[in-house]
């Protein structure tokens, strides 16, 4: 079996992701997410090697998070996931601290 070369751990959480590339702005929902990306259900997922901008929309008022990142696989009709490049200001540490809530 192989072993998973993942820096950061991933969490299966459901939240309201805008993305765009190109001329196209498309909202969609992640199936799960890390510090270190983002897997998007989508029926029209990019090509690897796209890069995009997201917007990641915390729950309760806990406000959104923008970063670009770059498509590095994806199942047609179904998703791709993201490797995240270059966060907002703060935009990192508000993941890390969303993220830190479901370790408790």
């Amino acid at each position: 079996m192989p072993k998973d070369l993942r820096r950061y751990r991933r969490y299966p959480i459901n939240l309201r992701v805008q993305f765009s590339h190109t001329d196209r702005v498309m909202e969609v929902s992640s199936r799960d997410i890390s510090l270190g990306g983002v897997y998007l259900s989508t029926s029209k997922p990019a090509i690897p090697g796209t890069v995009i901008k997201m917007a990641v929309y915390l729950p309760e008022n806990q406000g959104e998070i923008r970063v670009a990142g770059i498509v590095v696989h994806f199942l047609a009709g179904r998703g791709m996931g993201v490797e995240f490049k270059t966060f907002s200001s703060g935009a990192q540490e508000a993941l890390a601290t969303y993220l830190q809530t479901f370790e408790e």
